[in-house]
């Protein structure tokens, strides 16, 4: 998310750098096929990248290099971060990025041990197109450079914003409207790259649900949750945390807590287990013993949402009031407190660079709050009547809202109840999609690519929907209904919980 008091007119130059360690290279430069797997075909695989962004300013370079970080973690890259670098060489290496120095920065990175250098250009614009209405443009230019030969290899540029198919965002804030052009060029890039497949960015076109293993847990399940890497699910009970082995279905460990749990959550890294109780207090779990490693004591009510910053420094604890408070993960610290919300918190996310945390409350009201400062930034709120729950994409990006409007007819003295799934775009308040239902909704969850959207409802079904078309593509029908839904990070199962039963589907 983006400081819009800080951003909305200033343009300055800047230089974000991720290095990220990775085997020979093929010193060739290839003509682009839209079939090429272009990056993968020419880098291989463990390989040291330096990944240099010049640009704008901060915030777009920041929210661009976020976008492709992930896409090479997901190939299995690790990144190192550029500010551990010492002193001398992290300077010297922005002087050669500025000054186009391509001989000091190959000198650099053949210190550093790296193999190839992604440089990137970010340009991004806007002006005024209607009343309180901004247009916006973004390019992007990738160039792949093999330092061993300082020659290039690879380069291309996004599609150009403006045509009928490609069109330039209309938003009511210069700001939003940038980092909608400035995603869509980066998606763009890396689609051609071979960083995301046409999958990734359009998703799958059907499902095929298969029962794929039940856990029978003796206990009334309240949540699942799937850890980052897909291999474990957390199975919730009232005072329980049970750890199950997702390929064998054997337990590996439980993580017992004084108190009722009422919310679960896993650090992206998935290294950590955050557990939230009704006594108002958060456990800290390492996952690689399942150890204690922190506990927070936050004031009054229960805990009813967690998340956990990218970089694992920093905890945010949602509560049944309200309030937020933010927590240092390693000493469970106290380092903020956000009010402003005046029910209970539904959902939490933190953004790409963790400088913004978005929350979702039952007052119909969403937040961004700049962490930094502990002070909300923006919010916007719900055109609906009642909200019972939400849930986040994994980036906080999308939102999805279980809500209802209340219809009195006063001729016929009657009460009609409409249900909705709703999608909304948290960055712009647009609403995406609108699904109805005939029944309450007992859980939601997103798929990974944020294509499509699990709902569990009273009428025991579990209806998988598209939110690009609006389709409903697949119903599973169960015995009763299921109060929790989640997505493993590879796509690949769909758990739900129904009474004491925990079954994981195949998709």
């Amino acid at each position: 998310m983006l400081n819009k008091g800080r951003f909305m007119h200033s343009f300055r130059f800047t230089v974000v750098v991720l290095l990220i360690t990775y085997a020979p290279l093929s010193t060739e430069a290839e003509t682009y096929k839209p079939s090429d797997s272009r990056f993968k075909d020419v880098a291989g695989t463990n390989k040291k990248i330096m990944l240099a962004f010049t640009g704008v300013n901060d915030e777009y370079t920041e929210y661009a290099g976020s976008i492709i970080k992930e896409k090479l973690q997901g190939m299995g890259h690790e990144i190192i971060d550029p500010d551990t670098l010492e002193k001398v060489n992290k300077e010297r290496w922005l002087k050669a990025v500025i000054n186009d120095d391509t001989d000091t920065m190959m000198q650099i990175m053949t210190g550093f041990g790296a193999d190839i250098l992604i440089r990137c250009k970010l340009t991004v614009e806007s002006h005024p197109r209607f009343t309180n209405q901004w247009e916006s443009s973004a390019s992007l230019t990738v160039t792949v450079i093999d330092t061993k030969t300082a020659k290039e290899v690879l380069s291309t540029s996004g599609d150009p914003l403006g045509s009928t198919g490609n069109p330039m965002p209309v938003e009511e804030s210069a700001l939003v409207a940038k980092q909608i052009a400035v995603k869509k060029a980066t998606e763009s890039v890396a689609l051609k790259l071979g960083l995301s497949s046409d999958e990734d960015v359009y998703g799958l076109t059907t499902f095929s649900l298969k029962k794929y293993r039940t856990f029978q847990t003796g206990k009334r399940v309240k949540n699942t949750v799937f850890s980052p890497d897909s291999r474990i699910i957390a199975v919730v009970s009232e005072s329980l945390v049970e750890l199950m082995d997702v390929q064998s279905g054997n337990q590996v460990a439980t993580l017992e807590t004084p108190g009722y749990i009422t919310a679960l959550s896993f650090s992206k890294d998935g290294n950590l287990t955050a557990i939230g109780t009704d006594s108002s207090s958060v456990y800290v779990y390492n996952r690689k013993d399942n150890r204690l490693k922190s506990k927070y004591t936050g004031k009054g009510s229960s805990v009813t949402s967690i998340a956990i910053s990218n970089d694992c420094s920093v905890m945010a604890a949602g509560y049944r009031d309200g309030h937020i408070e933010l927590a240092d993960v390693k000493h469970g610290d106290r380092i903020g407190y956000l009010e402003g919300h005046t029910k209970i918190v539904h959902s939490l996310a933190f953004s790409p660079n963790d400088k913004f945390l978005v929350s979702s409350s039952g007052d119909m009201l969403t937040k961004f709050w700049d962490v930094n400062v502990k002070r909300e930034t923006r919010s916007f709120k719900e055109p609906l009547d009642r909200l019972f729950f939400a849930c986040l994409s994994i980036d906080g990006s999308l939102m999805a809202l279980n809500a209802k409007i209340i219809e009195i007819d006063l001729l016929r003295n009657r009460r009609a109840d409409k249900r909705y799934l709703v999608i909304r775009n948290t960055s712009t308040g647009e609403e995406v999609r609108r699904f109805n239902l005939p029944k309450d909704i007992t859980a939601i969850a997103f798929y990974p690519n944020k294509r499509y959207i699990a709902s569990a409802s009273e009428d025991h079904t579990i209806r998988l929907w598209d939110i690009n078309t609006g389709a409903e593509i697949s119903v599973l029908t169960l015995e009763s209904s299921a109060v929790s839904l989640d997505f493993s990070s590879d796509g690949k199962f769909l758990a739900y919980a129904a009474e004491s039963v925990v079954t994981i589907i195949k998709l």
